[in-house]
């Protein structure tokens, strides 16, 4: 992760932890805790709160509108459904065809986008 990256993704750390901290004076999130980097643009942060009990969001950054953190709080099942094969069969199978087309643009240049099939309504 880069530089800049891991300074934003502090910067939005920091002010998760200011929302929910607000969010939950019954237990206030007093501190980002661990900041711990899956990927050059995916992390876990971990939160902890006065009572001891910690949190954590998964972190991901997109590039849209110059680049942001957004982030979810993660659940058992979004970790099964993220392990899942189907989801790594699904990007390979996407991945495939996109290079196929990839390919077969620069070998025709003349044919920048792939055609498209027309749905007919049946008229």
């Amino acid at each position: 992760m880069t530089r800049d990256l891991l300074n934003s993704l502090l910067d939005h750390a920091e002010q998760t932890r200011r929302v929910w901290d607000k969010k939950s004076p019954h237990d206030p999130w007093i501190e980002v805790e661990e900041v711990v980097p899956c990927s050059e643009s995916t992390a876990v942060v971990t939160f902890l709160k006065e009572s001891g009990m910690r949190c954590l969001i998964f972190a991901y950054h997109i590039r849209s509108r110059g680049g942001m953190w957004m982030h979810f709080m993660p659940t058992y099942e979004h970790l099964y459904g993220l392990k899942n094969d189907r989801l790594f069969q699904t990007m390979d199978r996407v991945e495939e065809k996109n290079t196929r087309i990839r390919l077969t643009q620069r070998a025709n240049p003349l044919n920048d986008a792939p055609q498209m099939k027309v749905m007919s309504n049946g008229t």
